[in-house]
């Protein structure tokens, strides 16, 4: 793996959300490459501080409600309107994001 493909991976993998495979190449990456460790460690270190200083933090409800909104109203401007076909077909289930 490049060094240019490690921030993202590297961010991911910090998160717990990467896939073992990919896992295992970025940590292979970083025992050879002392800059992209680094990278890692101080990526690591700083998140720590911030849930030792913070906890888990939690946006209130009305901020999530607003933000939904938001994001279904750009969304229906993004989607071209239903297709006669498309009537005949079950609607989407609606999914709690929050």
């Amino acid at each position: 793996m490049r060094c240019t493909e490690m921030a993202p991976l590297i961010q991911l993998m910090i998160e717990g959300n990467l896939p073992q495979e990919l896992y295992d190449r970025v940590q292979k990456h970083l025992m050879r490459c002392p800059s992209c460790a680094h990278e890692a460690y101080s990526l690591q270190h700083a998140r720590d501080v911030l849930r030792q200083a913070y906890g888990k933090l939690e946006a209130p409800a009305s901020f999530r409600e607003r933000t939904l909104a938001k994001l279904y109203d750009h969304l229906a401007e993004q989607i071209p309107q239903q297709h006669p076909a498309a009537e005949n077909q079950p609607p989407l289930p609606n999914v709690d994001l929050g």
